[in-house]
């Protein structure tokens, strides 16, 4: 290779830096379509978990109607009321964990909910 006139030659004693290759667009986009989806079950789950336990929340704690008519109202207006503001927050404070978080601890409380309470009498 012919070198230019007053052109400075390179240098070959500087160590070179390898970086990583970034991740395929499509890798990261499908993961986070998996991650959501199971969020997305887990709650289709939990708020089904909630309706299949009124019979049994009606005869353990002798509630009429009204009172798990109160039950389906009080949890669905927090999920209505708190889901804007919690989606506010995190609009500006990314959180990329706490759906899956939050939503393991509400299903096992789904979970254990209609176990009647034990006596230890």
């Amino acid at each position: 290779m012919n070198a230019l006139p007053g052109a400075a030659t390179p240098r070959t004693d500087i160590p070179t830096v390898t970086v990583p290759a970034a991740p395929d667009a499509g890798k990261v986009a499908f993961a986070i379509l998996i991650s959501l989806s199971v969020c997305h079950l887990l709650n289709d789950t939990m708020q089904s978990l909630l309706a299949a336990t009124y019979p049994m929340l009606k005869d353990d704690f002798h509630l009429n109607f009204a009172q798990v008519g109160l039950i389906t109202l009080a949890f669905q207006m927090t999920a209505s009321l708190l889901q804007p503001v919690v989606g506010l927050y995190t609009d500006r404070r990314p959180m990329p964990y706490s759906l899956p978080v939050g939503m393991g601890p509400a299903l096992s409380d789904c979970c254990c909910c209609p176990r009647p309470p034990v006596s230890w009498a």
